[in-house]
């Protein structure tokens, strides 16, 4: 899945993705941002990836061991972007059906457990938990670059994307004069 960020993805992988694309109306691209506790990266991660792409992609981040409470930090430095991190309580892998989404976004630095036949992506972002601001900011504009990136990727191969014609054919019943 590295070659999406690159701007150079497999037409299977852009098929595996994008074939979720030309689902019926209001339905979208699933993602799952998987940080290490849902406090901080997946959660600034999640409301980029709805800012960004919100006509098309459906995001929620969960963490691996969630803690208490989303930081502070994060809330505060995401409004500087005018962008709201929910004030929901952080949620763990476990609140989540990983099959349900179209692609698994790792932010947390640690090997996921079985994603099933989702692919996950593995972003190598540093944790700036309890670090200074200036290294906050530079975190969290690293991942506004990498959510841009995806979501533009994502959305160009859900344009690209035509699906395959169906294996059967409709045909009509026989005229009474092809019977005889």
């Amino acid at each position: 899945m590295k070659a999406i960020l690159s701007g150079r993805m497999p037409e299977t992988k852009a098929q595996a993705i994008s074939s979720r694309c030309s689902r019926p109306s209001g339905l979208r691209v699933r993602v799952l941002f998987v940080g290490q506790a849902n406090g901080c990266r997946s959660q600034m991660a999640e409301a980029f990836a709805d800012h960004h792409g919100r006509d098309f992609l459906r995001a929620e981040s969960v963490g691996i061991r969630p803690a208490p409470r989303i930081a502070p930090s994060a809330r505060r430095l995401m409004l500087e972007k005018g962008l709201q991190v929910p004030e929901c309580a952080p949620k763990g892998l476990d609140a989540v059906n990983l099959e349900r989404f179209d692609l698994i976004v790792n932010l947390s630095g640690c090997v996921l457990p079985q994603t099933g036949s989702v692919p996950v992506l593995n972003l190598n972002i540093p944790d700036p938990m309890g670090r200074d601001d200036e290294f906050f900011r530079e975190v969290r504009n690293r991942i506004e670059h990498h959510v841009m990136r995806l979501v533009r990727d994502l959305r160009e191969a859900c344009d690209r994307y035509t699906p395959a014609p169906p294996v059967w054919q409709v045909t009509a019943p026989p005229t009474a004069a092809a019977r005889r």
